[in-house]
């Protein structure tokens, strides 16, 4: 639709150990769990697309408003 609103949700693992860090976090919530500021979270995120660090794989999934009830509160 229309206007809509539209979010980002990321899910990233340790491809060291095979760990799930977060899923479905905002980037301010993987950041943070990832013990990173969202400078450097946004980095690792382009890293990851481009294949140029091989520590986190990320994967970005993209909601609409009223797709995920989290995002809209």
């Amino acid at each position: 639709m229309r206007g809509r609103k539209r979010y980002v949700a990321y899910s990233v693992w340790d491809n060291r150990t095979d760990d799930i860090i977060i899923i479905d976090g905002t980037a301010e919530e993987s950041a943070k769990a990832m013990g990173l500021t969202i400078e450097s979270f946004y980095s690792a995120v382009t890293r990851a697309k481009n294949g140029s660090i091989k520590r986190y794989a990320i994967e970005t999934r993209l909601f609409e408003e009223g797709e995920r009830e989290w995002l809209t509160m």
